[in-house]
């Protein structure tokens, strides 16, 4: 029986919880008989944040922001020492977002960027806020028609320990994402079973 695997991790803050979730990268074969399989795009981990308000967790007011392995990589080398701020600017015309098709960049003095910002706190916690921006002022509304929540900004801060399992997740996960991790173990097998041929 096929079994469906959907890897998360939560953090509950007072007024927004949290989770990370990855996006698988996806692979393409070549070759005539397609017998070559490489990368066809990255994966990414998806950062999901959703109010809370008294004891219910309002989902429909979710924002989402994916960051790829380079991007993973610059915010585990610089937390919890350094700033790191993300950017999307948001085009409404352009995809359903899941695939970063909907990230575009937009000329007009009118584009809304959407910001993931990642700030060391007191005791080595990390406060992190999505929020929609617009020539650097923040809790603006997004462009109509893309689906994103318009309640902004959100944040949690994540204490010490929350931010340790979630930098280990992430520095797990990089090889795995990048499709590094897959290649080089199905290249092993490979290597092996020629080896004994």
């Amino acid at each position: 029986r096929n079994m469906k695997v959907f890897p998360s991790y939560s953090v509950y803050g007072e007024t927004s919880i949290l989770n990370i979730k990855p996006i698988m990268p996806t692979f393409k074969t070549s070759g005539k008989e397609g017998n070559f399989i490489s990368v066809d795009k990255k994966g990414r981990i998806l950062f999901e944040l959703s109010p809370i308000t008294g004891n219910n967790i309002n989902w429909g007011e979710m924002i989402k922001f994916a960051l790829s392995v380079e991007e993973l990589g610059l915010m585990i080398s610089q937390l919890p020492f350094h700033q790191v701020r993300f950017v999307r600017q948001l085009n409404s015309m352009d995809g359903d977002g899941m695939n970063g098709s909907r990230y575009n960049t937009i000329t007009n003095d009118e584009s809304i960027e959407k910001t993931l910002t990642l700030t060391p706190s007191d005791g080595a916690a990390i406060m992190l806020e999505l929020d929609y921006m617009k020539n650097g002022v923040g809790g603006q509304l997004p462009p109509m028609n893309t689906g994103e929540s318009t309640t902004a900004p959100q944040h949690i801060l994540l204490q010490a320990g929350e931010w340790e399992v979630i930098r280990a997740i992430v520095q797990d996960s990089i090889p795995s994402l990048a499709g590094w991790k897959l290649l080089m173990d199905v290249a092993a097998k490979d290597a092996l079973t020629n080896r004994s041929s």
